[in-house]
Order: C-alpha cells, then structure tokens, then sequence
C-alpha cells in the first residue's frame, strides 16, 4: 500500500481494516511509517502487525499511484511473483495513456481493479481488456466521518455562512475557477466565506499555497474583461487559504465546522473529500462528471453540468465546469439553508448504505475469493455480490437537472420563507 497520508493511502487503509478483523484472510502489508495522523490507535495497531513482510501470498494487490496506472513490481519476496497479482488503479481524465494500456494489459496483472464505472469505461475505450477490469468502491470509515460525534473546528473570524473546499493544491481540482466563481459571486460586504483546506504540492507548481492564491486574485483584478477590483483584498479576510497540516482529527472538525462543501474539480477518480462531505451531512457541490458520479447523484448533491471539455494531461480531456451554474448552486444554499441541510442528510445516508467499509468489503472479499478459487484446487468462491449501487456517469437528457431540493435552492422568490435574501439571514441554521 502507498504510505504518507495520500489519498491512497486512506484508501487503502479503510479496504485493509475489514479483511484484517476477518480470520478468514491473511493479510500481509508494507511497512507504513509515516501514516496520517489521527487514526483510530487498535487499527493502526492492527495495521502494523500485518507488516510481516512475508512473501507467499497467493493473491498480491498492487495499490500505489507513484508508479503510475498500473505500475509494475518486479522485486517480488524470494523472486517469486504470486500466482495472482491485481493492479489498483484509476485516472481522471476521459481515457488512458498508451504506456498505461500496455501495463494494465500485460501478463504482470490478473485483474484490474478501479474504484467505478467512470474508469471502467475510460479505460475500456482506452483499449484494456474488459475482462481484467472490475469496479471496487473506495470505503470510508463513518465512524470517523459522524458529525454526531465530532465538535465544530473553531474556524478563523466565521461568517455567517461557510464554504469549504478540500483538496491538494493542483490545477486538476479547478481551484482557481472556485476562487474565480465565489468572489463573483459575492460582494465584500456580504457574510460568506470561503475556506480552503490544501497543502503544498511541489510537483504540482504550487508550493506555497497562500501566495498562489493571492497571485491568482491579482490577475482577477488587472484582467482587461470583466476585473475584480477587490480581489487580491479578500484573499484572506472572505477567502481563507489554510495549508497547515492537521490530523485527521482536526479535518473533521473543520468539515463540522462548515455550512456547505464545493469542490468543482476538473476530473476525479473517486472523489474521497466529496465523500467525506457528504458523510459530514454537508450539503455538496461537485462536477457532474467522471469517479464521483458514483456516489453523487441529484437526490443527494448539487452537481454542476459540464460546459466544455479541455485538455488537462497526457493529451487527454478533462471537464469545465459551468461557472454560472457553480455560481447559481453557491448562492441557492445561502439563501436556502434549510434545504441545503436536508440535502446534507440525504447525502450521508446515501454514503451510510452504500460506502461505508462493511458493504464496500463485501465487493473486495467476492473478487479476493474468486481468484484464490481459481488457483486452489477444490476452493470455492463465495456467491458474487454486486457492487454498491453506483451511478451512471451520462444521463438522459431530461434528468440533467437538480433535484427539487436544488432547484428551490436556486430560486430566489422562495427565499423570503427562510430569511429572505441577506445572508445573515442563514445564521439560524449553520451546521454546527
């Protein structure tokens, strides 16, 4: 498993847990030093016990993202590759590099496991083989995620509504269109903030996320169509960049602090802080495109329709968000909080059946146990279960609208039930 709090990291560590409390399974990982902070103490425990670093498994996962899609190993324990081996993977963008095709198609994988139907497609139309690859959700422990269990963060100068937005600081997260549509949106002088969680990412271009930020602003300002005048101002005071790092502990308290969450990304492969959002209850903003569609829906989220397509790497395409909507869905919540916090309850009881560790593990354990029935003579699998309910990443025509739910959020002649159009109004109902 990848190790130093990435995303795969969490991932990998909320698939670990159940196998690791089954005795059916033997577990064996890679020693991880350097985990996120904050976890839940028997399960790293747990977790580092099974760092045998013994070298006869039967089924080998392969589960690290700086290799690439479909990264290879080739320094197998005792030089000998297990009889069956599964690549981890996933992409965020509409298709697949040839050097990766080549990779997830060789004799080094079995199978091909990515975490939704998003990815099955983009790497089917990329050209691997359809029969290596099968849809394995990420889990989230909602345990952890409970906003019944976790006290607000005590957020810097609050207002009287709160955005926030978590992400590693890269272009593919479209954190400059976020920035770009909230100060748009709304004026200095009203009660909304927008806070960013982040952190540095060298290799992205940003290393310093503050200033990146305050860069971005002064571009808004001196740009020839349509300026900001006030935008490098507000960076700070309505716009809080916050790049500090913090346990996993303190990142729920900051989710529970907050009234909503947006992240209009370019691209996901899952999507896990929309995930966390929404198991938060926190009513969610995202993409109408790619990973997180299989756990966004509009019955439980707002999302923002696609306007265009653009090149985001490798020469593939990734989407554009529609800033007018992202604008319009920002705006519906502030002025209808009431239905944005029944949104958010939808949301976490969508993630609650679907996504927490105990239905996603079922899905691991039916692939783990059809491959160990295939090299084991007289083994039999588990009946196949299917997957968590996912959802399709194209609808019809007809059902590219937001629930009712959004749709009052976004019709300001409702408004006066709940306040009427100034912010303050919202007060009343933050989710604290």
């Amino acid at each position: 498993m990848e190790c130093g709090c990435t995303g795969m990291e969490v991932e990998a560590f909320n698939l670990l847990q159940p196998l690791l409390e089954d005795q059916h399974y033997e577990v064996n990982t890679n020693k991880c030093d350097n985990l996120c902070k904050g976890y839940d103490a028997n399960e790293v425990a747990r977790l580092h016990k099974a760092a045998t670093g013994k070298g006869d498994a039967q089924v080998a996962i392969l589960h690290v993202a700086f290799k690439g899609v479909c990264g290879l190993k080739t320094d197998w324990p005792n030089n000998q590759r297990p009889p069956r081996v599964v690549a981890r993977a996933m992409y965020e963008v509409d298709g697949l590099p040839p050097s990766a095709v080549g990779r997830c198609n060789s004799h080094h994988f079995d199978e091909v496991w990515v975490p939704s139907q998003f990815n099955k497609d983009t790497f089917i139309r990329a050209g691997v083989k359809p029969e290596k690859i099968h849809v394995v959700p990420e889990a989230l422990d909602t345990a952890m995620w409970d906003p019944a269990k976790v006290q607000p963060y005590d957020l810097e100068a609050r207002a009287g509504y709160n955005f926030l937005s978590v992400f590693k600081m890269e272009d593919r997260k479209n954190w400059k269109g976020l920035v770009e549509a909230f100060l748009t949106e709304f004026d200095a002088d009203e009660d909304v903030k927008l806070y960013i969680k982040t952190r540095p990412c060298g290799w992205c271009g940003y290393s310093h996320p503050k200033q990146a930020a305050l860069q971005f602003a002064g571009s808004l300002e001196e740009r020839d169509e349509k300026p900001i005048p006030d935008a490098r101002s507000r960076i700070g005071s309505q716009v809080v960049v916050m790049d500090e790092e913090v346990s996993m502990g303190d990142l729920t308290s900051i989710y529970r602090g907050a009234d909503a969450f947006v992240l209009p990304s370019h691209g996901e492969g899952w999507g896990l802080t929309l995930m966390e959002a929404m198991a938060m209850a926190l009513p969610t903003i995202g993409t109408r495109w790619s990973g997180n569609r299989a756990f966004m829906d509009d019955e439980t989220s707002i999302l923002v329709d696609v306007a265009s397509m653009e090149v985001g790497f490798e020469q593939l395409k990734w989407a554009v968000p529609d800033r007018q909507m992202l604008q319009a869905a920002m705006r519906g919540l502030v002025l209808q909080p009431n239905a944005g916090k029944e949104l958010g309850e939808r949301a976490r009881t969508r993630i609650l059946e679907h996504f927490a560790r105990a239905p996603v593990s079922s899905v691991v354990k039916e692939r783990l146990d059809a491959l160990y029935a295939a090299i084991t003579p007289g083994a039999v699998a588990l009946t196949p279960v299917q997957p968590p309910d996912t959802l399709p990443d194209t609808l019809p025509e007809a059902s590219r609208q937001l629930p009712d739910a959004a749709i009052k959020l976004l019709d300001p002649k409702d408004a006066e039930d709940e306040g009427g159009k100034d912010v303050e109004g919202a007060e009343g109902d933050r989710v604290v």
